[in-house]
């Protein structure tokens, strides 16, 4: 099983659609609002914040800190996610489905160590595609603004190092909910292109749903069924939010299980 899952991993991070999605998730990064000017109303995101900004602006009102946290917060950060982390394994998958690949990978494994290995190692390189792309991100932005005083209102949790990390790892985790929605769309097609663009579909209606949801209490639970909800566990733990964020996970990992247990044998 380790073989199995070090074999996939190895042919996932080595692949250059891995590394484009790590740098598409750089751009995503940087769509996010960072500064509102008070007079027009006008959101800037990192990018305007670099280009149109007054010097004398960025450099007393932006702290680096806070314009890493912000990073893949912004409406086409969330939006277009899914294709940024499945640009890492919806390709190879494709391309094994085309070229029978199952049935070479079988003889050294058995059928469920087969799915269970593409599984988490898909997991894992979603995890990783955001993560990298995130840190490449902060280390672009911790080079570019400046270093001023973190508000008292980020030390809730902890010192600046530890709630960084606590971010990092929430994008980690959401990456790796971020795959499942797509392993799902790997059953019913072998169109790498839309493959890609249904979660997005999905993400734009999960978020419609959640704009006509008028209980507070309601709209709370509901963000846990969003990738987003996964990280928000590390910042409010509640064990009925935590069995919200693996409904969808399961769901689409039990379809995946049965179908390819199925394919294996033809090498599809």
């Amino acid at each position: 099983m380790i073989r199995m899952i070090s074999t996939e991993c190895r042919k996932l991070f080595m692949s250059s659609t891995f590394i484009f999605g790590c740098l598409l998730i750089f751009a995503l990064s940087m769509t996010a609002a960072v500064y509102s000017d008070d007079d027009s109303g006008k959101a800037y995101t990192v990018l305007e914040a670099l280009t149109a900004l007054p010097a004398s602006v960025r450099q007393n009102e932006l702290s680096a800190f806070e314009v890493m946290l912000s990073g893949l917060s912004g409406v086409y950060g969330e939006l277009f996610l899914p294709i940024a982390v499945g640009m890492g394994f919806v390709p190879l998958i494709c391309t094994e489905r085309r070229t029978n690949a199952a049935r070479t990978q079988l003889i050294r494994t058995t059928k469920n160590q087969y799915v269970l290995g593409k599984i988490i190692s898909i997991v894992l390189c979603g995890g990783c595609t955001v993560l990298f792309g995130f840190l490449l991100y902060c280390g672009f932005v911790w080079l570019t603004f400046p270093h001023i005083m973190i508000e008292d209102g980020l030390m809730l949790y902890g010192t600046p190092l530890q709630h960084f990390c606590k971010v990092a790892l929430g994008k980690f985790l959401i990456g790796c909910v971020s795959v499942f929605p797509i392993l799902l769309m790997c059953t019913i097609s072998k169109q790498q292109y839309i493959i890609l663009c249904m979660p997005v579909l999905f993400q734009f209606l999960m978020k419609c749903i959640g704009s006509y949801l008028i209980s507070y209490e309601a709209l709370q639970h509901y963000r846990y069924f969003m990738p987003e909800g996964a990280s928000l566990l590390l910042f409010r733990f509640s064990w009925i939010d935590l069995l919200i964020v693996f409904v969808i996970p399961i769901i689409c990992s039990v379809v995946f299980w049965l179908h390819l247990r199925k394919k294996v044998d033809c090498g599809e």
